[in-house]
């Protein structure tokens, strides 16, 4: 989703992208890109969607270690959807104020 007040841009991107693979991750942040060029504000909700949950029990897989892989793996793609989205407009822009005194 996203809201464009003529000045601004906020776009709300779903949990499930980071989820994805760099493939379909890549494709929608280009396509993003093409359609909001400069972005002020992403809210990326921070959750693991997966087709794998670690609930499932399968012989020999070891708990543990799948959930690390799985959460550095939600982490890098998390960071750089987020980087691919605001770089430009971070790097470009002053820092402005949130909040007036």
């Amino acid at each position: 989703m996203a809201i464009f007040d003529g000045a601004e841009t906020c776009l709300n991107v779903n949990d499930a992208l980071h989820a994805s693979s760099a493939v379909v991750r890549n494709r929608f942040i280009a396509l993003l890109k093409i359609l909001y060029p400069r972005v002020d504000y992403v809210f990326c909700e921070y959750g693991t969607a997966s087709h794998l949950p670690n609930c499932y029990v399968i012989p020999g897989k070891d708990r543990v270690r799948t959930a690390v892989m799985r959460q550095s793996y939600f982490n890098r793609a998390w960071a750089k959807i987020v980087h691919n989205l605001v770089k430009e407009s971070f790097v470009s822009r002053p820092r402005r104020r949130m909040f007036r005194i």
